[in-house]
């Protein structure tokens, strides 16, 4: 048996392995809770926070701007939202304690939209719990019953227990039932800065998200109009053909061994071992040691998986021109916003279509679960890092600069553009992001086709995690407290 043909028959077990773990973790992924849910509630929170503001004669302009984001029906809307939550917890993990702190919220919001039968009902449900949930619940309980009943300890462990408007709403009712108004006072005054705040952070979220929709849908229109009306423009040129001088055996090569092989061997054998030379359990670890960490290991991921491509590469150097094009020449800049904007409402379209097809299944990127949880400024910036730089220099280099061009020897552009962005989607291991990533990557796909730099995906990718960063950043930093 020749070198070559181990060799060969090596790269086709490690395919099969690599076959199988995508598989495993893409099923594995298939009954965990997505972080869609937790988005929509920490919006919620902010819009119940937003509700309780109330504008001072000088700030009148602004209550306009107030209402047209909290739309109507917040309360009612608030309490489908964590109905809905409730409902999928259930479903996806129904032994989960969250199920018995969303009793609560949903409680307090029965009460305050003036259901007080449905909120004992479903406060009695809370309170079969454990620990400071369930003694929260028989206080509330015991706070909207007829006649009502206030222990001395209930707005220490409302205190403890509820946070933002649901914090409120319980507390100015302990002090309405008291009778202190001194104390009342105070915690309206808290209450109104809080809304306040809330108030701008929405209409930070609007600029963000919306007016990415609203440029990108315009921007759409007129590139289809264009297009209908036969007018010759950068997106409807017919790009070059690219030279690939390497085999399918190359691009299997490249791939099995930067997103199988290096990241078990750093994953699981690497990073473990500098863990323990450091006498840190992976269990010990804060939300910013998570971050540090995973920094550390997508840059040692990306290093050797640049490694990979260019030791696989080496034969055919120097390489025929137009490929791995990283040029500060020519339009990038253009190509890469706008790129972004026509990608803002097609994403968005297809991630509400994939959500009524998953309905809260199919897992995330563990990376916005940290953002969320975390509002630190180094854990932050080393997220950040990561995803907004460190991910689309790496990924853009291996999908579309090698990847895209050498598919395009076996299957048609347009071919080569879909199965490079259904590779681009699988490889983030998690069933319910495919038909969004897919869709970021065909915009991705077409973009490099006609621009040939890889600047102007990196543009793109970097913008969508930094906006996608930037959004939930704001919501963590939303959240009740």
């Amino acid at each position: 048996m020749t070198i070559k043909t181990l060799r060969r028959l090596l790269l086709a077990l490690l395919t099969i392995l690599a076959v199988v773990s995508l598989s495993r973790s893409l099923l594995a992924s298939w009954q965990e809770p997505q972080i869609q849910g937790q988005i929509q509630v920490y919006q919620t929170d902010l819009l119940l926070q937003a509700s309780a503001w109330q504008p001072k004669p000088s700030q009148s302009q602004w209550s306009v701007v107030r209402d047209s984001l909290l739309g109507k029906n917040v309360l009612q809307k608030s309490l489908e939202d964590y109905q809905a939550l409730r409902q999928q917890l259930q479903q996806v993990q129904p032994s989960s304690p969250q199920i018995s702190q969303a009793d609560l919220l949903i409680g307090t919001l029965q009460a305050a939209a003036g259901q007080p039968q449905a909120a004992l009902g479903t406060w009695q449900q809370a309170e079969s719990g454990q620990g400071e949930v369930a003694v929260t619940a028989r206080d509330l309980i015991g706070l909207w019953s007829e006649p009502p009943r206030v222990s001395q300890d209930s707005a220490g462990e409302v205190e403890s227990t509820l946070k933002g408007w649901f914090r409120y709403q319980a507390l100015g009712r302990i002090y309405r039932l008291q009778a202190n108004p001194a104390a009342l006072a105070v915690l309206r005054a808290q209450e109104q800065t809080a809304a306040w705040r809330a108030v701008i952070k929405l209409i930070t979220l609007s600029l963000v998200s919306g007016g990415g929709i609203l440029l990108g849908s315009g921007l759409s229109v007129i590139l289809v109009v264009r297009f209908l009306l036969g007018r010759k423009t950068l997106w409807t040129s017919r790009p070059q053909p690219w030279s690939v001088p390497w085999t399918g055996e190359t691009i299997v090569q490249v791939f099995v061994l930067a997103f199988f092989l290096v990241p078990v061997a750093i994953g699981q054998a690497l990073v473990p071992l500098g863990l323990r030379l450091l006498h840190v359990g992976p269990e010990s670890l804060s939300v910013t040691g998570e971050a540090v960490v995973i920094l550390v290991y997508y840059v040692l991921f990306a290093g050797a998986g640049l490694g990979v491509l260019w030791m696989s590469l080496w034969p055919y150097l120097p390489l025929p021109s137009g490929w791995l094009v990283i040029s500060g020449r020519g339009n990038w800049l253009g190509w890469g916003v706008g790129g972004y904007l026509v990608a803002v409402p097609l994403v968005t379209l297809v991630a509400v279509i994939n959500d009524q097809i998953w309905h809260g299944k199919g897992g995330s990127n563990p990376l916005l679960h940290l953002i969320l949880a975390d509002q630190n400024w180094f854990a932050f910036a080393c997220m950040a890092f990561t995803a907004c730089a460190a991910a689309p220099f790496f990924e853009e280099i291996l999908f579309r600069g090698f990847l895209l061009p050498s598919l395009a020897r076996y299957l048609s552009l347009p071919g080569a553009i879909g199965c490079s962005s259904l590779l681009f989607a699988l490889a983030h291991q998690s069933v319910s992001e495919v038909l969004p990533l897919m869709t970021l990557g065909l915009v991705l796909g077409v973009v490099y086709s006609r621009c040939r730099n890889l600047l102007a995906t990196m543009v793109i990718h970097g913008l969508w995690n930094s906006t996608t960063l930037l959004s939930l950043y704001i919501l963590g930093s939303g959240a009740p407290n």
